[in-house]
């Protein structure tokens, strides 16, 4: 192994295990001391560096350069620098040339379109160059050093032109202006060929521009009035009342833009690719602004959040001009405004006379407004200590421009008509009319909020003491699993103190077989792809002890609907599992028991049976019967004697009827059916009757006939009753018996009288057929067949 490449890094066992054979650089081996030297120092360096070496400039580089080439990685190893980068060569040549002949260059933020994931991406780098030199002082190569700052740039940029963008907005006060302004500044920025702001009517139909911008004058403006259905079609509609921004890479090629109604669209406006983001207010699809490019273009991530961004600066300043332009057309808004408001607005001269007084204040204090013009403002809301007060804060105003309330929200207990008084809140500012100063108090009645504080207030106390002393154990915890609190209760599960678990991880106190369901369930929930899950675990008690508990998960997000912290309520399960342990091992034990006794009373059978012909057919019979009610037990056991499936019990019982000879003869489906143990073993029994009949006698005695068995249930009857039918058809013709024998006996009577239903079998000459009417004591059932 070259000492060169001995580096542990993915880089260096690439180059251990290339085939340099078809590199410019030949085998390691060959490679001169200095560009082993060289290699080293790159393979060793954490800071993303590469060399190109030998007249064709060959590519090597480290770990820390492997994320910069993208899909290029690892293919660039090894092949000339020029292929490597040939959509950048044109910029970085000129800078090669000059190391290749001994000069040494550095760049700052140098801006590069790269072709590194399959499309062009403006990025920026700041490098340097150097030439590196053989043993003879010959330049051989180069080194370079690098950094990709494209973010830092880019953040740059953004931050530069929301400031100028600010600039721009704010000494416009007309609506249209600022919607202009802000799609030209947009769509000059990222290089669009098309920007413009829409807005919707109010059936949310048709879209409405004023005018557009358009990188050239070849590029048509979209401004006029449109049917948005039109334009855009369905799937694009859907998503933009969703509220979902629309990012197109190529109209004719995109699912939701590419129907033929729409190519001719986009050929009309000269749109290949686009991104559109709604404004939606009060859950109305309210405005658009729309970025269109007339080639397929990738969008970054970048560019679409700046275009997210800019609609809502472009819906707030065009929502303030046009704010701003009725405020200018009309003064009667203003008293509209006033008359509308919730809290009391009340103006006063600079002696405190009353000149506007609004209805809120009319409500709120009890005076109508005629007897309200022209009074002191003391008298009527200010209770009698505190007027002397008021008038002295108005002087202090008018002689020295200082009010020790102006302009701040203060607290104070304000007078009614009739004396009452009330908590209020009162913020005052100083305005000028006619050239004399006047002053404008907003009034809010706290008393609703006070009471509202004191329910709230004591709904946390109520809602502590709740939580704190629980019968189950509940935990909050960060994003990160960390617990933030914790009741008594799962401090008692847990053993240790509230102390001890604060700060520490919700896995911390988890058994170590449990930890990987719980993470892998919580990582999901805090990236917001699950709401609430709840599993069984076991704790690892503080003495070493497992106690299994039962966690429901559940998140509390942001107003933005981001994850914010987890809640899990904890109920220990312990004596529960234990029961059902113990529970399933009695099953067991007497499953086992009676399997013993079955097979017991098989031997006895053997061995009485055993002579004659006619008792060794008996001998099988009864044996099989035997095996049947086995294999049914064993079904039953595995729902711990709860009950069993139909679907199970069918499936167990014609297993051994169902040879590669017999598989597509033997046909079933039906609903999924839960039965109770004793319909299970009856059922178990009947049906292997009617197999094992079919076998000797019936269709499954020769190579023709088929067995179709079905069942479903009528829920329309209470209680619910299932029906099953067994039918054989294409076998031997079919003669009624001369007597019934056992498994006639045992279908017909001792499966209804287990059931509890109806039972018939028809002797039909093409086959037997046998229909069973059961009513179910409950039923839980799927519609689905199986089969």
């Amino acid at each position: 192994m070259q000492p060169s490449l001995a580096d542990g890094s993915e880089t260096g066992v690439l180059m251990r295990t290339h085939d340099w054979s078809t590199s410019p650089l030949g085998s390691p081996d060959t490679w001169p001391p200095s560009l082993r030297t060289a290699a080293s120092l790159v393979l060793t360096s954490k800071f993303p560096m590469f060399i190109a070496w030998g007249p064709e400039l060959a590519f090597l580089y480290n770990d820390a350069y492997a994320p910069i080439l993208g899909s290029k990685h690892p293919r660039a190893l090894g092949r000339p620098f020029r292929e490597v980068w040939a959509e950048i060569w044109h910029d970085v040549g000129p800078l090669v040339a000059k190391a290749m002949a001994g000069e040494a260059t550095f760049h700052e933020n140098m801006h590069l379109v790269m072709e590194r994931h399959g499309f062009p991406e403006d990025t920026w780098y700041t490098f340097s160059y150097s030439p590196i030199r053989t043993e003879d002082g010959a330049v051989a190569g180069m080194f370079c050093s690098c950094t990709e700052t494209t973010d830092k740039v880019q953040a740059d940029r953004r931050a530069n032109f929301h400031v100028e963008l600010s600039e721009r907005l704010s000494g416009l006060s007309e609506p249209r202006a600022a919607a202009l302004a802000a799609a030209e500044a947009l769509g000059t920025h990222i290089a669009a060929g098309r920007a413009g702001y829409g807005e919707m009517d109010d059936t949310e139909q048709m879209v409405s521009v004023e005018q557009d911008w358009t990188r050239d004058p070849s590029v048509a403006s979209l401004a006029g009035e449109t049917r948005i259905l039109d334009a855009f079609g369905p799937a694009v509609i859907a998503e933009l009342r969703a509220g979902r921004t629309v990012v197109v890479a190529d109209c004719l090629s995109d699912p939701r833009t590419r129907h033929e109604a729409y190519v001719s669209t986009w050929a009309g406006i000269s749109c290949r690719s686009l991104i559109v983001t709604p404004l939606v207010k009060d859950r109305k699809f309210r405005a658009l602004l729309y970025v269109h490019e007339a080639t397929p273009r990738h969008w970054t991530a970048s560019e679409v959040r700046l275009v997210e961004r800019v609609a809502q600066r472009t819906w707030d300043a065009v929502e303030r001009a046009r704010i701003e332009k009725e405020l200018r057309d009309s003064e009667a808004l203003k008293s509209a405004i006033v008359a509308a408001a919730l809290d009391c607005v009340v103006t006063v001269t600079e002696d405190s006379r009353v000149i506007e007084w609004n209805p809120a204040a009319e409500r709120t204090f009890g005076y109508a407004r005629e007897a309200a013009l022209g009074r002191d403002l003391a008298d009527l809301i200010i209770p009698p200590e505190l007027r002397e007060q008021h008038h002295r804060g108005m002087a202090r105003y008018l002689t020295t421009g200082h009010g020790p309330v102006l302009g701040r929200r203060v607290e104070l207990e304000a007078q009614r008509a009739d004396g009452a008084r009330f908590p209020a809140e009162l913020t005052i500012t100083a305005i000028n009319l006619a050239g004399r100063p006047h002053f404008t108090a907003y009034l809010r009645d706290l008393t609703d909020r006070r009471r509202a504080e004191a329910t709230l207030r004591e709904n946390e106390q109520r809602l502590r003491a709740t939580y704190d002393h629980a019968f189950v154990g509940i935990g909050e915890v960060d994003r990160s699993g960390h617990f933030l609190r914790v009741n008594e209760q799962l401090c008692a599960i847990t053993g240790f103190s509230q102390e001890e678990l604060l700060g520490q991880t919700f896995w911390g106190v988890t058994h170590p077989e449990d930890r990987e369901a719980d993470l892998a369930q919580f990582a999901r929930q805090m990236l917001g792809k699950l709401d609430t899950y709840v599993l069984e675990k076991r704790y690892l008690h503080k003495n070493g002890h497992a106690v299994w508990v039962e966690v429901a998960a559940s998140r509390v997000d942001d107003a933005a609907g981001q994850p914010l912290y987890g809640i899990r309520v904890v109920r220990d399960i312990s004596e529960r599992r234990k029961a059902e342990e113990h529970r399933e091992l009695l099953i067991h034990e007497l499953n086992h028991r009676v399997k013993n006794t079955l097979a017991t009373v098989q031997s006895i059978v053997s061995q009485t049976l055993r002579t004659s012909e006619a008792q060794r057919e008996t001998r099988e019979a009864v044996e099989n019967r035997l095996f049947a009610l086995s294999r049914a037990h064993d079904v039953l056991t595995r729902e711990n004697w709860e009950g069993a499936s139909l679907h199970d019990i069918v499936s167990d019982v014609l297993e051994p009827y169902q040879d590669n000879d017999n598989r597509n003869r033997i046909q079933w489906r039906g609903s999924k059916v839960h039965l109770v143990p004793r319909m299970a073993l009856a059922l178990s029994m009947a049906i292997h009757e009617l197999a094992t009949n079919a076998a000797k006698y019936g269709a499954l005695s020769d190579e023709s006939g088929e067995v179709h068995l079905s069942w479903m249930v009528d829920p329309t009857e209470i209680p619910a009753l299932l029906l099953l039918r067994w039918e054989e058809k294409g076998g031997p013709v079919v003669k009624p018996p001369s007597h019934k024998g056992f498994g006639s006996r045992l279908i017909e009577r001792s499966l209804a009288h287990d059931l509890n239903g109806e039972v018939r079998i028809e002797y039909a000459p093409e086959g037997l057929v046998c229909s069973v009417d059961a009513p179910l004591p409950y039923v839980r059932c799927s519609t689905s067949d199986t089969g």
